[in-house]
């Protein structure tokens, strides 16, 4: 369920576009098999199997989402992933559990993500999340509150899970 419930959060709200779909840039990825699916107008359903492709061999693959033992942690990881993009993603997962800093998503920090605390996992990257967001606001404050209530949503949704 980790993945599939990971890529629907991840494209719910998108706007579609010839430019973007589902969340995916034709311009940092032109040479997605999406684009051509899409530009031949081929179905819905080849679509969706198309991006559910893209997120799983780009991103929840290279996060190793799967060896994450709790799935909200991997769903959150690569939520921010998509956002962020992976290195930084994982940089902030290992500043939060103060191990190397290296962006890299290795045995140690998939160790060190199974063996924390969920619950203060997931608070003290939120917290990460509302810095960047904060910082990033400096230079460009017109999607700050819309970045600052996706994280506050994803806070409630973890305390329901954990609480």
């Amino acid at each position: 369920m980790g993945f599939r419930n990971a890529v629907s959060k991840v494209v719910k709200g998108n706007v579609n576009s010839h430019s973007n779909y589902a969340g995916i840039s034709r311009e940092f990825y032109p040479k997605a098999s999406l684009w051509v699916a899409l530009d031949s107008n081929k179905s819905q359903e080849v679509l969706d199997d198309l991006v559910e492709d893209f997120y799983y061999v780009y991103y929840w693959y290279k996060l190793k989402g799967d060896a994450i033992h709790q799935e909200f942690i991997a769903e959150l990881i690569f939520h921010m992933a998509t956002l962020w993009g992976k290195r930084q993603a994982v940089k902030k997962a290992q500043r939060v559990l103060n191990i190397t800093s290296d962006g890299v998503m290795g045995d140690v920090t998939i160790e060190a993500i199974n063996n924390s605390d969920p619950k203060a996992f997931i608070n003290n990257y939120l917290l990460e999340a509302i810095e960047f967001y904060t910082q990033a606001a400096k230079r460009d404050p017109s999607n700050f509150r819309d970045r600052i209530s996706s994280i506050v949503e994803i806070y409630y949704d973890a305390m329901r899970r954990y609480s």
